[in-house]
């Protein structure tokens, strides 16, 4: 695996084809992601309101989390943190 170095200032990916393949990837796990949040959320991780389903919630998130952690460093690919960073360096607002 080559280090990707930026052509541009505010390249974030090497080429197009990564760029979507970030995009679809992310887009994916955000549908699975993003009801298992808001439950672990709104419940305080099963403290408040639906207690089960809130802990349990929060319990499949971080193993969802972890295991695409793991995926994405097994196949060199761009941590969700180092994504972040970049993108707040370069004075992206995600609002």
């Amino acid at each position: 695996m080559k280090h990707f170095t930026p052509a541009q200032e505010a390249q974030l990916f090497c080429s197009p084809a990564h760029r979507t393949a970030w995009n679809n990837r992310m887009t994916v796990r955000g549908r699975v992601a993003t009801p298992l949040l808001m439950a672990a959320r709104h419940t305080r991780n099963g403290t408040r309101g639906e207690s089960t389903f809130g802990h349990r919630a929060s319990i499949d998130l971080d193993r969802l989390l972890a295991r695409w952690r793991r995926e994405d460093k097994r196949e060199g690919r761009m941590s969700a943190v180092e994504y972040n960073d970049r993108r707040y360096r370069l004075g992206f607002d995600p609002l």
